[in-house]
């Protein structure tokens, strides 16, 4: 946990005062490991998350997805051969309902696990 929170302050989705106080305040040799974390460590490492946004943390440089309904295939737009809406259209594709009755399936609304 504590390389997440440092990786956010090193690449600016983090202010200077957030990872202060994520210094001062967590033990993460003690805290993360028990389950247990002071109520001002939740607090801050809480505000961490809301600072660091909508952003990606595992491809901070890529472009995010806008069109989340994908209608009619559409993604928006394609930067350099990446397409920020490429995760979306397996789901866009299984929640057609001429699909879920050629694969014999109950009307459901698929979904990412989480």
């Amino acid at each position: 946990m504590k390389g997440l929170f440092d990786y956010f302050w090193t690449h600016a989705l983090n202010s200077d005062q957030t990872h202060e106080l994520i210094e001062k305040y967590c033990d993460f040799t003690v805290d993360f490991t028990s389950g247990n974390t002071s109520a001002i460590c939740s607090n801050v490492t809480d505000r961490a998350y809301i600072e660091k946004g909508k952003i990606d943390f595992y491809n901070i440089y890529a472009p995010l997805c806008h069109d989340s309904s994908l209608k009619n295939g559409s993604t928006g737009y394609v930067t350099n051969d990446f397409d920020p809406c490429s995760d979306n259209y397996g789901i866009a594709y299984l929640n057609r309902p001429e699909v879920q009755k050629a694969l014999h399936a109950k009307p459901t609304n698929w979904s990412y696990c989480r």
